[in-house]
């Protein structure tokens, strides 16, 4: 299986070298790693190497504007795009955007998203460019933020592609879920809706036992789960950053409160970890991953990456695709239609679609509706750069008050993105 990691000098990556370095790897693989930073892109190749040691992986890296690139990306049986366009700075920027207006930042979700894609699109739209061209029946997966909106956007213009976005977030919330009960999550069965960043677990079973009924007959006996609070509001258990939405006052107050922002944190942990990606042996390389969790190559990439090459794989899959009205995947997508996170199994190197049980409670469906629809206009402004349209994507968000602070919103996105940061990396 050839695996291509398109930013693959992020200080993350050597995470994924160590999450397959711990797996039972009996078919060959190829992990090929491109990145803009030399310097950087060989020292997270040898960190890589020396976690995989002994495994049937051959690694390899190649540079950004490499001549040689299309021959690099043939052949591709999966792509991962893990560019950070703007780096650290960028993020930093995108999470702090909205917080003077009393709006909660992230760079997957809200007013920040749109300013991530608007920065990141020209960049990612040429690296798809390369991928239509040289790995055409290739697999893309989207880890770049924002990624329901980036999703959304290469579907529109590459539909040819078979583009999907990952997100660890609800696998990892299910496998909480169960732990908390003593169970294997494999054994949960599940309804799921949400997109990524955003998304909720309901009807959950084992067996014929009803686990919410469980849960919401004693949820102090778990406050281990993230969101258990909201069991009762709205009838399930979100995934993380719900809270932005669900405890909006509290969730602002969390971010106006920190020290340091988080991009300032991850650039200062980089600094750190390279030296010793350069230099380091095993233990000292696996020390250094601490610094950072990157939960995503765990509980998403790594077991996507095992289970595609047809090793088995104890996980559930989620996956943001384009979805028409029935809920079926279309072979190219209409601006009209949304991005949703789907729940997937791998059986014998094949992705298999989960199928729901019972719709989502109206409140949830409302709330990720809204989401969706937000996504969905920045898909359109973002194919034409339309100004005015910024402000009326913004203007419909839930999180934003009136089009006065749209307004002021998109000045602020418009002033700092047309700078051009483009430096890649995964944060």
């Amino acid at each position: 299986m050839k695996v291509v990691l398109w930013g693959g000098s992020s200080q993350s990556t050597p995470a994924l070298g160590a999450w397959l370095g711990g797996q039972d790897i009996r078919r060959d693989m190829e992990l090929i790693l491109i990145g803009r930073s030399a310097n950087r892109l060989s020292a997270v190749a040898r960190a890589c190497r020396i976690l995989t040691d002994g495994k049937p992986i051959r690694i390899h890296s190649h540079l950004t504007g490499a001549p040689n690139i299309g021959s690099v990306l043939n052949g591709a049986d999966l792509i991962v795009i893990q560019v950070r366009i703007g780096g650290y700075e960028g993020r930093s920027f995108d999470e702090h955007l909205s917080l003077p207006y009393g709006i909660c930042g992230d760079q997957e979700l809200g007013p920040g998203a749109l300013s991530a894609a608007w920065r990141a699109w020209p960049e990612i739209r040429k690296i798809l460019e390369q991928c239509a061209v040289h790995a055409p029946g290739a697999r893309v997966i989207m880890v770049s933020a924002p990624v329901g909106i980036l999703v959304g956007l290469a579907s529109a213009v590459f539909p040819q592609l078979n583009v999907a976005g990952i997100c660890e977030l609800p696998w990892r919330t299910l496998v909480r879920i169960a732990d908390s009960l003593s169970i294997s999550p494999l054994e949960l069965a599940f309804d799921y809706h949400g997109v990524n960043h955003f998304g909720w677990f309901y009807g959950i079973r084992h067996g014929a036992f009803d686990v919410l009924e469980k849960l919401r007959a004693n949820p102090g006996a778990y406050r281990g789960i993230p969101g258990i609070q909201d069991l009762e509001t709205f009838g399930g258990i979100p995934t993380p950053y719900v809270a932005l939405h669900t405890a909006r006052e509290q969730s602002l107050l969390g971010m106006r409160s920190r020290a340091t922002d988080r991009g300032s944190e991850l650039a200062g942990i980089r600094d750190r970890v390279f030296p010793i990606f350069r230099h380091g042996h095993s233990a000292q390389i696996e020390e250094a991953l601490q610094l950072r969790r990157a939960d995503w190559y765990e509980f998403a990439i790594g077991p996507l990456i095992l289970g595609l090459s047809g090793e088995k794989v104890a996980a559930r899959i989620f996956l943001s695709v384009p979805i028409i009205a029935d809920g079926a995947t279309p072979k190219s997508v209409d601006l009209e239609e949304i991005v949703q996170e789907i729940p997937h199994n791998l059986v014998d190197g094949t992705l298999i679609r989960l199928h729901q049980g019972t719709p989502a409670p109206s409140d949830i469906r409302n709330m990720v509706r809204d989401i969706q629809e937000f996504e969905r206009r920045c898909v359109r402004v973002l194919l034409d750069r339309d100004v005015n349209g910024v402000v009326d994507a913004i203007a419909r968000h839930p999180w934003v008050p009136d089009s006065d602070v749209a307004k002021r919103i998109t000045l602020d996105i418009l002033s700092r993105n047309e700078r051009r940061l483009v430096v890649p990396e995964r944060g």
